[in-house]
């Protein structure tokens, strides 16, 4: 049974090949910003990076490579962008090392992350001097997370006619080691297999839902202005996320949507906001009170995982006080957020990465639609998702901190290049 749904699999790999071998053909321009795109989604943490998490770092890397061969080809090379995301990252990882001789012990995945999140993120570098490249790495990201959930939705309506049994494929070696993912048709992934529930928890990109749910949020909040259809794709990209039954996603999408809309119109419309208000309150509401994955139920299940995040939770807030730079603990679910990483990494670890992920927020423009996408990331990071060793999340961020619009107040930052003050213009 595992030798054939290894078939399965490279088979679906071929198919997929396939259909970029066409693409590349039909649009050559898009070759190498579809392959970045194609790198970050094979990034821990999607359901492909979880068991195979040198796959996107390779691919990201050598797309990084490609672009500096490029620049030296036609000699464009100048200093670029000030590397401020990168300065912290690089901050953080000498942290990383200082941590590891301050607490013996406490980093054992240090070589590991330094070639599949250092690596590829710092390559990255190579990659934001391109304005017109990383704007189209933007849009070739999102239409494949729109696709991503277009499969999902074709899979729901199947789900909500023929049933769950009726369109199920089987188990596929994708996401969490402990726990295969579901292959519904025409290629939707879910969360393990749950005979006795009428929909499955989606996993759509991520290793588990809430992962999924990163993504999508993100994709749905910084889809550019210019996306083809872009109303029915934001619509495509809502249903997919609320198909993850992510409590902390689906919370979070109705915050930023109000924000979006009530601080991210040119002219303040009470008729927009009221409405915005409406929506975003119904699915904060949906989120909490839901009786399939609210956080009231789940806060009412001992054991559950809102308990476990609290007591980690707790554990970093305790670190923070009490001993900061020696933290050192195990505990299951210990870095399940930015602030429980406290008693994990330590508090300059922590820090300096809510920096990293709060970089693109604060210049940005607040009719920047990235604003509200990295906020997402953001808020879901300091809140329900673990950071470390998970590359695809800094690399989003990255990302939006070249392609928004500069606040006016922060025009004025050291840079190396001209081109840097003209990026936000580029990206829109």
């Amino acid at each position: 049974m595992a030798a054939l749904l290894d078939i399965r699999l490279l088979a679906a790999v071929a198919v997929v090949g396939g259909l970029l071998a066409v693409a590349a053909v039909r649009w050559p321009t898009w070759v190498l910003p579809g392959t970045i795109a194609l790198g970050i989604l094979l990034t821990r943490p999607s359901a492909v990076g979880e068991r195979l998490p040198v796959l996107g770092p390779l691919v990201v890397t050598a797309a990084a490579g490609v672009c500096l061969l490029r620049a030296l080809r036609t000699r464009d090379v100048d200093r670029g962008p000030f590397p401020w995301p990168f300065l912290l990252l690089a901050l953080a990882w000498a942290w990383l090392g200082l941590h590891a001789l301050i607490a013996p012990g406490s980093e054992p995945n240090l070589a590991t992350s330094t070639i599949t999140v250092l690596l590829p993120v710092g390559a990255f570098y190579l990659v934001v001097r391109d304005p017109v490249l990383l704007t189209r790495v933007r849009t070739a990201l999102v239409g494949l997370l729109v696709a991503v959930s277009a499969l999902v939705v074709v899979a729901l309506a199947l789900i909500a006619v023929a049933g769950p049994t009726a369109t199920l494929v089987g188990a596929v070696p994708l996401g969490y080691v402990y726990s295969d993912a579901g292959l519904y048709l025409p290629g939707a992934l879910s969360y393990g297999l749950d005979p006795g529930a009428a929909f499955p928890r989606m996993l759509t990109v991520g290793r588990e839902p809430g992962m999924g749910a990163l993504f999508l949020g993100w994709a749905l909040l910084a889809m550019p202005a210019t996306f083809p259809y872009r109303r029915a794709s934001q619509a495509v990209l809502a249903v997919a996320l609320l198909s993850t039954q992510s409590t902390a996603g689906i919370g979070l999408l109705g915050v930023c949507l109000v924000l979006r809309v009530v601080l991210g119109r040119a002219r303040f419309s009470p008729w927009a906001a009221g409405a915005a208000t409406v929506g975003g309150g119904a699915i904060v509401w949906l989120a909490i009170f839901s009786p399939a994955f609210g956080l009231v139920t789940k806060a009412g299940a001992e054991g559950g995982s809102v308990d476990a995040r609290d007591r980690a939770t707790l554990d970093g807030l305790t670190a923070l006080v009490t001993h900061p730079f020696t933290a050192q603990t195990t505990a299951d679910l210990s870095s399940t957020n930015l602030v429980a990483a406290i008693a994990v990494d330590g508090a300059p670890w922590s820090l300096l990465m809510i920096a990293f992920l709060a970089a693109p927020v604060v210049r940005a423009h607040r009719r920047e639609p990235l604003l509200y996408g990295s906020l997402f990331v953001l808020l879901t990071m300091l809140t329900a998702q673990p950071l470390a060793g998970n590359a695809g999340v800094l690399l989003l961020a990255a990302m939006s901190f070249y392609l928004v619009e500069p606040r006016a107040h922060v025009r004025d930052l050291p840079s190396y290049s001209s081109r840097d003050h003209a990026r936000g213009e580029v990206a829109r």
